[in-house]
């Protein structure tokens, strides 16, 4: 694909070799003829720049999936097909918003005939999602800067940059009522524990496959080994990703940071091998399930690296949609700014009414030096009187703040259902 692009100096020439040709029409002086003449001439071989492009490139990156803030390496291989020499601006289009970590984008390349030559530099992505690099584009311009004609010479790569995430050390939510099957193992008395807890004493009553022999015969009586319960459930973690969401820096608008905090929640439950249900509502209602090992973290990801905060569903309509698939007492995650949605507090009434323990994470946007002061202050107050109103209703809320972490801002959050 080839496109022409016509310099400032062009007109500017055309219309001087016109005015000379007039002035020597008129005067008869023959070097001012000369001079329109020579002007004309290269103005006309400046459109006659080759609509076919002499170099020929490859696009590749070093992984087919980044993270945001980390680096990924983009190469591109250039050669010129030729036998003439040739000298090309290349340009390689970057999504945004990234950033070049290392070397350049874009520069000038002097090919030798029948040589190679090879772009290297480093990108960072600073926002999650399916991202475009690409296409590499080379820029053949006269030597008077008159026009151009710029060539696609390798088609875009597309890359899948999955949010950032805290690591939390714990699970965020508590559920009473187990399920009778956790993973791997079969529980077949509630409350009785697999994770090793520490020793104690032997009791009337322990069983002898806990009797710990070695400790035994060590301490000269007996000792068993001490269980821990699991709580162990189904956990819902709902993500707000409605047009309302993306207010305020586009890298740490309440969309992007209710992604990375329900991607770490669902990390950290899944590592305790609780079963992880995520459900996103925007223009519709998308979900994503996935139970057992860490491994199974990859559903969860595929599922937000694909949202776009789109729509306006209210979050009423989606519990009642979800309600007869939901299990009695598994504890629920709301993960949104709680604004702009006048279903808002009866969706969560409703939750509550089915006996299913609620909680929020409420995010806060982020804003850049150029926002508005007002309305940057008008939002806060609305979220600030949203947040206490739910709470009012007995439901825990932890607002989340731009660069906190995220373990800290759970602290707020008790529940235990």
């Amino acid at each position: 694909m080839s496109r022409v692009v016509v310099g400032r100096r062009l007109p500017l020439a055309l219309a001087s070799s016109g005015l000379l040709l007039a002035i020597a029409a008129v005067t008869g002086r023959r070097e001012l003829a000369l001079a329109g003449a020579f002007l004309a001439a290269l103005a006309w071989s400046a459109l006659r720049l080759p609509r076919h492009a002499p170099v020929e490139a490859t696009l590749a990156l070093d992984a087919p999936h980044a993270v945001e803030e980390e680096d990924m390496t983009v190469s591109v291989g250039l050669r010129n097909a030729g036998r003439r020499a040739v000298l090309a601006d290349v340009r390689v289009a970057l999504p945004g918003p990234t950033s070049v970590a290392a070397g350049r984008d874009a520069t000038e390349f002097h090919l030798p005939g029948r040589r190679d030559e090879r772009l290297l530099f480093r990108i960072e992505f600073h926002r999650f999602g399916l991202q475009r690099v690409g296409p590499v584009q080379v820029r053949m311009a006269d030597p008077f800067g008159f026009a151009a004609v710029d060539h696609e010479v390798a088609p875009a790569v597309d890359v899948r940059v999955y949010p950032q995430r805290d690591r939390l050390r714990d699970p965020v939510l508590r559920a009473k009522q187990m399920r009778p099957m956790m993973g791997r193992y079969e529980v077949s008395q509630p409350g009785q524990g697999f994770e090793f807890f520490g020793l104690r004493d032997y009791s009337v009553g322990d069983r002898p496959r806990d009797v710990n022999w070695k400790a035994s015969a060590r301490m000269g009586t007996l000792i068993v080994n001490q269980r821990q319960k699991e709580n162990d459930a189904e956990v819902v973690v709902i993500v707000d990703a409605r047009a309302a969401t993306d207010v305020g820096s586009q890298t740490r608008s309440p969309f992007a940071q209710g992604c990375r905090a329900a991607l770490a929640v669902a990390e950290a439950h899944l590592k305790g091998r609780d079963g992880v249900r995520v459900v996103a509502y925007g223009k519709d209602l998308q979900e994503d399930r996935h139970t057992g090992a860490t491994r199974r973290l990859q559903g969860v990801l595929d599922l937000l690296v694909q949202l776009e905060p789109e729509g306006d569903l209210p979050l009423e309509e989606v519990v009642q949609r979800l309600l007869p698939s939901l299990r009695r007492r598994s504890p629920v995650l709301l993960v949104s700014p709680l604004l702009g949605d006048p279903t808002l507090r009866q969706a969560l009434a409703t939750l509550r009414s089915h006996d299913l323990p609620v909680s929020c994470i409420a995010c806060e946007p982020g804003w850049t030096d150029t926002a508005p002061t007002v309305a940057r202050q008008a939002l806060d107050v609305r979220q600030r009187l949203e947040v206490q109103a739910i709470r009012r209703m007995g439901i825990p809320v932890a607002r989340h703040r731009p660069g906190q972490p995220l373990a800290s801002s759970l602290q707020m959050l008790e529940v235990r259902a």
